[in-house]
Order: C-alpha cells, then structure tokens, then sequence
C-alpha cells in the first residue's frame, strides 16, 4: 500500500485455476484496477501485480533474501556500505522504438541517491555511475528495489506509462487491463488479461480460460472450478487485516478503537471465514517486534457529540452482517454510516485527499520484515488516513537507520504511539490457502512474491 514498498491489499485469496496448456494467455480476475499504471501505484496490490509485469526496478531481492538486478550489468558496494558501483546493461527498452538511455540512468539515479542522501558525491562514466555517501547507508539498496523508483517514461495515452518489464500495456480501462510480452516466449505466457470483478455474482467467476483468481475475496471463490488438478498449501501470510479510524476528532477515534469488539466485527466483516488469527499490532507474527493475542479494549460511556461516521465498505458480502452489528446497542450511538462500495471505487479513493471516508478495512503486508512497508501507510507523507502523525514518521526514519541492538525499542515505541493515536484497530492475521495448477511450472510456494508472481517466470 512505495515511496514506501507497501501493498493496501484489500483481504485476498492467492487462488490459480487451471486451463488448457495450449493456451498463452494468463488471465486474472482483478480486484479493484487504479486509474491510471504508473511507479507510484506500487503502493496497493492490484498496481503492484501489474507493475511486475511492466516494470523493472533496479534490484530485487531474490528467494534466499540476496539482492540482484535484471537491468544492471553489475553492481558493487564497498564493506561499509558508504560507496556503490552501478553498472546499466546496454541495448535496454521500454517500447522497440524507445530505449533506456545511459542519460535517463544517470537522471534516475541522482534523483533516487540525492533524494535519499542529499549529501551524496556521484561521478558518473560511460555506462556506470559511482556514488559515495558520507555515512553507512546500506538502505540505499532498498531504494533502488523499490518499484516506486523504477524506470519510468509516459505513453502517448495517458492512463499508462512504459517501464522496462516483459510485458507492456495494449488496453487499459477500470473493466480490463491487457498486457502483451515484448519478446515471444513458446513456452510461456505472451498476453496477460486482468479482469475487474463487480461481487460473488459476477458471470466473469465462472468463466473458463482463467488462470490466477488469487485477487477473490475467500467468501466469493468459485471452489468448484478449483477442486481438480491443484495443489493446496496454506500459508500465513506477512499481512494484517485491520480497521483504518480516519476521524480528525482523537476522542471520537478512541471511542471506536475501544467499542467496535474486534471479535465481533471482524466475524460480522467476513461472516464466512471460519478462523481468525489474534494479532495486537500492524505487525504480522513473523515480524520482529509483533504480538500475538487481541488488542485491549476498555470501551466506555464518555459523551461525545454526535458525529456521522462514513464507512466505505468494499466487501458487499458481508454488508447484512456488519448493519447488524452497527446497530447493536453498544455501538449504535457511534452513527456509522455504512456504504457499500466497488473494489475499484475503494482502490481510487486511496488515493484522494481529504479521504473520502472515515472508516475503512485494508490489509497492511509486504514480503519480508520491512518496517517501512507496514508503518508506512499511516505515518508517511503519502498515508492513506488524514491524521498527521509526525512523531511516527520521526520514529520510523529513526527504525529505518537504527542498529539491530536499538530498533526493538523504537519498533516497540512506534506500535505504542499508533495505539494511543487510535487511527487504526488491527483485526487479525491473513492465513490463506493457496492453490497452484499442478502443471504450471515457475511457481514455488515459500517464495517471497508468491502472491504477486512474475508471469514471464511461469512456464506451460
């Protein structure tokens, strides 16, 4: 949900079906598409899937936590982590008619470094560029794999841009976002369709040829596509699932942060999940610094002046149960107002300043540790609330630079400062089941981007 290297997912299931191997087109049903494709959507889970097809950060950190790069002919950095070596493969493209140029490398990097350090020596040659940094800054590499800052350059349609990826756009609207392979592959995929999804009654979940249905919402998974010729494994994911409190009142976020039982609203929210998994922070289990169990809530009677309260609810199919749960005795008084909304409405509305709601359920992940993809999206410029938290984006520049021996204590103070905010109310931890053709190859369940796979890495 980068600017910073989050995802907004919206509670997913990672789900493929199976098709006939003959087919090379990779079909996937989308839940909520951005308007428009473009580095700085990186930040919600539909954009981050399509960006790994089109676009192509400067590293990445492969299964086995080790950075590497498919657009740099090598890179180094010294012992101290104060001077890097980067070197750009040649002969690099966006389109066939438009290439990466040694100038736009050169540009891209001076606006990542100095943005990063702006105190940092660059010295640039041929195809290579040498940075020195006047203190240890072994985060830079982090910059540089992040898909906020990967190549980028604008189309002549404004709704997307071109990056260095396999695939690039032929098609893109708020129903179906098309994606064609820049070289032909006969063993792999060569067009990808993603297909916006409107609730569980929509004809596209039982149409055949789909591929991926990994973006559906557990309570509408067409499970008898899904009963032959996969295999299962249930995973727990690095993600959290909680309750954004977007109200400029700090009483009125108190009171809901104490009174909506989490128990309860959580069931009431997906009244068809069977288990919930107790998480007390945004931070998964699995993280340093997370808690297992359930938030402490004191819920009391303060008077507050009545408040209309918006709550955009993208998960229509929980809609009865959560009216009922709004209009119980003890939370009644708060007048929350629910609306029913479309993953894609909710997807757009992120983006939106002011926010166009007060209430809200996203999930929070990211595919390692990284404490800027969960603390992130509440304390940074870009927060998807609009309760300015500047101690916390303080403490986590403070988390971001800190020592193994000092960051548990900051981890700890940041967890501390949200909860006495009130802006967010953690509900539980995602523990999927994922379902995998069996004869698709390319796909490795521990990876850490199984939930957004590189379709050019799958093989038929």
């Amino acid at each position: 949900m980068r600017t910073f290297h989050f995802k907004i997912a919206i509670l997913l299931v990672l789900v493929v079906s199976c098709t006939k191997q003959s087919d090379d087109t990779w079909d996937v049903i989308a839940v909520g598409i951005p308007k428009e494709l473009s580095p700085k959507v990186a930040e919600i889970n539909m954009g981050l899937y399509i960006l790994r097809q089109t676009h192509e950060p400067f590293l990445y950190k492969d299964s086995d936590g080790q950075y590497r790069s498919r657009i740099l002919s090598s890179w180094s950095r010294s012992i101290d982590n104060k001077n890097y070596n980067l070197c750009l493969k040649q002969d690099l493209h966006f389109t066939p008619s438009k290439r990466y140029t040694d100038e736009s490398f050169q540009s891209d990097i001076r606006r990542i470094a100095t943005k990063y350090s702006p105190d940092v020596k660059i010295k640039s040659s041929n195809n290579c560029i040498k940075l020195s940094f006047p203190k240890k800054s072994n985060r830079f590499l982090y910059e540089l794999a992040k898909y906020e800052n990967a190549p980028n350059t604008p189309s002549t349609n404004s709704s997307w841009d071109y990056g260095l990826g396999d695939f690039y756009v032929t098609k893109y609207s708020e129903q179906s976002v098309s994606l064609k392979r820049k070289e032909h592959n006969p063993n792999g995929y060569n067009q990808i369709n993603f297909f916006s999804y409107k609730g569980k009654n929509d004809p596209i979940l039982r149409r055949t040829g789909v591929e991926d249905y990994n973006r559906v919402l557990v309570d509408d998974l067409p499970l008898e596509i899904l009963k032959e010729d996969f295999n299962n494994y249930p995973i727990s994911l690095l993600q959290t699932v909680n309750l954004l409190i977007n109200h400029e009142n700090k009483k009125v976020r108190k009171r809901i942060y104490n009174c909506l039982d989490v128990k309860a609203f959580r069931k009431a929210f997906m009244p068809n999940q069977k288990v919930f998994s107790n998480v007390k922070s945004i931070l998964p289990v699995g993280v340093p610094g997370a808690e297992k169990g359930l938030v402490e809530q004191n819920c009391t009677d303060d008077v507050l002046s009545k408040k209309n309260l918006v709550f955009k609810n993208w998960n229509q199919s929980g809609s009865k149960t959560l009216k009922d749960y709004l209009s119980t005795a003890k939370v009644k008084s708060l007048n929350i107002d629910l609306k029913d909304i479309t993953t894609t409405e909710f997807v757009n509305s992120i983006f939106m300043k002011p926010h166009p709601y007060n209430l809200a359920v996203v999930a929070i992940d990211a595919v390692s540790d990284d404490y800027e993809s969960f603390f992130g999206p509440l304390v940074s410029e870009k927060s998807i609330t609009d309760i300015k938290l500047p101690k916390g984006k303080i403490l986590l520049d403070e988390i971001k630079n800190a020592t193994s021996k000092n960051r548990p204590a900051l981890i700890q103070e940041l967890n501390e400062y949200l909860k006495q905010e009130y802006v967010i109310l953690p509900l539980y931890q995602e523990v999927r089941t994922f379902y995998f053709p069996k004869y698709l190859k390319g796909i490795e369940v521990g990876k850490d981007n199984l939930e957004y796979p590189r379709v050019s890495e799958i093989e038929i």
